[in-house]
């Protein structure tokens, strides 16, 4: 019997400032939700967007009741060993995404490789990349999301730095990739129950939904330049997508998330910064709230889970501005290395 995936947002409340980056983190943990109702018991949560992309279970939405709480000590699930690049390590690990076996995929931004943990095992498996930066097509430059397209046992994978999204065989012995769109400034990548696929491109400032084959998409959020209007978003990273094919993103350079209803031509705040305000401690510019979707694993960050109040929306604990600055001092990094 398959277990089912459930996928639901959280708001956090908000915590003391943090420093830390998203990037400043070389592990991932699986974290429990605590609930006096048997149905948030047991309910195993991921502090980053997932996408199922399932093909014969859809994601479930539901609410948790205002008592639930996280328990606050994880279990490594993936790395742990410190920054490196041994299959037992990880190195500014963001995007993941989840199976239905609870075989969990991560785009390793650093390491240019997408790595397979299996529960329990020690050491990941190489299924993408890895063998270097680079823009061969069996290279990966800075990925920073993966899904898997259940329907032709495929990887999707974000390829960054390479302008670029890739497909990858699941099928043993597969060492390249295939292009199947180019010049575009990825950085999340979902995937609806009709197999439509969603991109997210922060230099366009937008988010477009493709039937694969199709290079050209419709865009369904931002799309009108960067900037903080209603129909605009500013560095947008990563999306969800429901069963009404609205999408969620994190609009990262606004410090809110935005609901795009389908077929709408502006978006709505639900999450985040009603004014902008940076300096307030109560929005997502603080660092303990934005988009995040789950089911398995939660990319530890150190500083303590938040409370849920409502399973509405969760949090990453890093600010949009730290975000986008620790991926870009990351990935100058890296490059400066190698020079």
């Amino acid at each position: 019997m398959k277990r089912i995936i459930i996928r639901f947002v959280v708001i956090g409340e908000a915590m003391e400032p943090k420093s830390l980056g998203i990037f400043d983190n070389y592990r991932v943990k699986k974290q429990l939700i605590h609930s006096s109702t048997s149905i948030a018991t047991n309910l195993i949560l991921v502090d980053e967007i997932l996408r199922a992309g399932l093909s014969s279970l859809r994601p479930v939405i539901i609410d948790i009741t205002v008592n639930a709480s996280w328990i606050q000590h994880g279990v490594t699930v993936a790395g742990g060993y410190e920054r490196g690049s041994a299959t037992n390590q990880l190195n500014n690990p963001s995007g993941l995404f989840v199976d239905d076996d609870q075989t969990i995929l991560i785009a390793d931004t650093s390491n240019h490789r997408v790595i397979q943990w299996k529960i329990g095992d020690t050491n990941g498996q190489v299924i993408a990349g890895g063998h270097g930066k680079g823009n061969r097509s069996d290279q990966l430059n800075y990925p920073t999301d993966v899904l898997i397209n259940k329907e032709t046992d495929n990887l999707i994978v974000c390829d960054r730095e390479n302008r670029r999204v890739a497909r990858w065989s699941r099928r043993s012995g597969t060492t390249q990739g295939e292009i199947i769109f180019d010049n575009i400034r990825c950085f999340g990548l979902a995937m609806d129950d009709q197999r439509y696929l969603y991109i997210s491109d922060n230099y366009k400032h937008e988010v477009r939904r493709y039937r694969i084959g199709d290079k050209s998409g419709t865009v369904v959020a931002g799309g009108q330049g960067q900037g903080d209007g209603f129909n605009q978003l500013n560095w947008p990273t990563y999306i969800f997508v429901d069963r009404q094919q609205n999408t969620y993103v994190s609009d990262t350079g606004n410090h809110r998330v935005m609901k795009w209803n389908k077929g709408a031509t502006e978006g709505i705040i639900v999450a985040g910064d009603l004014s902008n305000n940076a300096n307030d401690m109560n929005d997502i510019q603080s660092a303990e709230k934005i988009l995040s979707i789950f089911d398995c694993v939660v990319e530890d960050t150190n500083p303590p889970i938040p409370q849920a109040s409502k399973i509405n929306f969760s949090s990453i604990p890093a600010s949009p501005q730290q975000i986008k600055k620790s991926f870009e001092n990351n990935t100058n990094a890296s490059n400066n290395s190698k020079t």
